[in-house]
């Protein structure tokens, strides 16, 4: 689970960036900046 740490969280990301910290590609729901709403999760 250190993958988790080395990720920032969603709360740290600006709007429309993927949760992962990459950026947003298609089917992401990149309104919310992702997270919980974030269909690859």
């Amino acid at each position: 689970m250190s993958d988790e740490k080395n990720r920032p969280d969603a709360d740290d990301l600006p709007d429309g960036s993927g949760s992962d910290g990459s950026s947003p590609e298609p089917g992401e729901d990149t309104t919310s900046g992702g997270g919980a709403e974030d269909p690859s999760h």
